[in-house]
């Protein structure tokens, strides 16, 4: 009876670890920067639902299948570490051209079921190789000057190919991109640096031009800023002289009309007046 019991307790204590085993086993967790898939184990299956960051019960056999919610990079160079070489291309005059390119992606959290049933969680190698064809695709649309002249329009060009193409079979989104280096031919190179050169010494002497032409154009203003000034002064000057002679005529007229003096008369007292306030030093009297 004892033996029994003792078996039945131990069977007990062994099937409340066993319990307390699974218990614990079906809680799974996911760091700040990660959302999960429910997955199951026995079925084989996975939820739709999404799950972010801390403890969650999922069940026995369930587990997450794990993203990144922080910004992924693609970076295809000759770099240790690149995801890929260099991507390799023509332009469309028939060059060859080689680029370094390196993007930032970000999945987009709604379609991680989807992500998951398109590549079974294995979506990192073809997204890979979808990038580089949408790649060397937009680069064989444009001349190789313009990857010297239109570099900025050619990465406009590429990130939104690829955010397009990612956004429909990567389910992610492309944030940020970079076109780091330009490979032509040697040649090629040689030629187009030679022609900026030229290129930058007339932009210098048409600038030298249009400087020269505005130093001109403020010399003849200069001048003719001086010129309306003398003529206004002349014009104030001559203006005041007519006044002040106006003035004294004007007032020769009241004194010849008060005194009631002929004009040879007034005459004769505008000499009176003038060697009256004259200097007596200075005056010679010349006697006929």
């Amino acid at each position: 009876m004892s033996t029994g019991l003792a078996v039945g307790v131990g069977s007990l204590i062994v099937g409340v670890i066993a319990i307390l085993i699974l218990i614990f086993t079906s809680f799974r967790s996911l760091e700040v920067n990660e959302i999960g898939l429910n997955y199951s184990g026995i079925t084989k299956s996975v939820d739709r639902d999404l799950y972010t960051s801390g403890i969650h019960f999922l069940g026995v056999g369930h587990s997450f299948i794990k993203y990144p919610t922080t910004v992924q990079t693609y970076e295809f160079s000759k770099g240790k570490g690149s995801d890929a070489p260099s991507v390799r291309s023509r332009t469309k005059d028939g060059l060859e051209v080689e680029l370094e390119i390196s993007f930032q992606y970000l999945y987009m959290s709604l379609e991680l079921y989807d992500l998951y049933m398109q590549y079974g969680g294995l979506e990192k190698l073809p997204c890979m190789k979808i990038a580089i064809d949408i790649l060397t695709d937009v680069a064989t649309q444009y001349k190789a000057s313009q990857f010297f002249f239109d570099k900025e329009k050619i990465t406009f060009a590429m990130q939104k190919a690829v955010n397009k193409t990612f956004a429909q079979y990567c389910f992610a989104t492309v944030d940020y991109f970079q076109l780091k280096s330009i490979d032509l031919p040697d040649k090629y190179e040689i030629a187009i640096q030679e022609t900026e050169v030229m290129r930058q010494d007339i932009h210098k002497a048409e600038a030298e031009k249009a400087k020269m032409q505005i130093e001109l154009e403020t010399t003849i203003l200069q001048a003719q800023i001086a010129s309306n000034i003398n003529i206004n002064k002349a014009e104030a000057n001559g203006q005041s002289f007519y006044k002040i002679q106006y003035q004294q005529a004007a007032s020769l007229k009241t004194i010849k009309d008060a005194l009631g003096l002929s004009n040879p008369d007034l005459l004769d007292y505008l000499r009176a007046k003038i060697l009256r306030e004259y200097p007596e030093d200075k005056m010679i009297i010349g006697m006929a």
